[in-house]
């Protein structure tokens, strides 16, 4: 009885530790708006790994962005796509997995379009995606996030239409 109650209260210790270390874990099939708007609202820039996208919102007409940062020779970088759908953003393509070299710096150009092998061949690029990065090192982890906000020409013209800019 005793090791079964040590046991619930490990795993108890490791959810409340997951919680407040992350606030999104890569496995997650689903993280709610809400959710990020937390990460939003509480990222500390300063301790970022990513060097770009520099900041945690970025909107672009491309529908590839470049994410790069640094580390230390060794580590690996888990990414995970999520594109919005309805409230939350559901997980979007297969993790991409880097290991740094020497000179412990990464780079990769990353798609907006779905890769899901059940998305359609001609996906669309999502309207927003969050980008969760995960540094590794020496068995433990630290998050990074973005969030990529796509437009296309036609709707940015259109905007600035109506606007009047153009």
């Amino acid at each position: 009885m005793k090791k079964i109650s040590l046991m619930l209260l490990i795993m108890a210790l490791v959810s409340i530790s997951a919680t407040l270390t992350g606030f999104a874990d890569p496995g997650d099939k689903a993280i709610s708006t809400k959710k990020v708007e937390d990460i939003q609202k509480n990222i500390n820039m300063d301790k970022s790994f990513v060097n770009k996208p520099k900041d945690f919102l970025l909107s672009t007409v491309n529908d590839t962005v470049v994410v790069s940062g640094e580390g230390k020779e060794g580590d690996r970088v888990l990414i995970t796509l999520y594109k919005k759908s309805g409230g939350e953003f559901v997980y979007m393509s297969d993790k991409i997995e880097l290991s740094l070299g020497a000179l412990g710096v990464f780079t990769k150009e990353i798609s907006l379009k779905d890769s899901n092998p059940a998305a359609p061949k001609e996906a669309l690029a999502s309207k927003e995606t969050l980008i969760v990065l995960e540094l590794i090192r020496s068995g433990s982890s630290t998050y990074d996030y973005r969030l990529i906000k796509y437009s296309d020409e036609k709707e940015v013209k259109e905007t600035l239409k109506a606007i009047r800019l153009i």
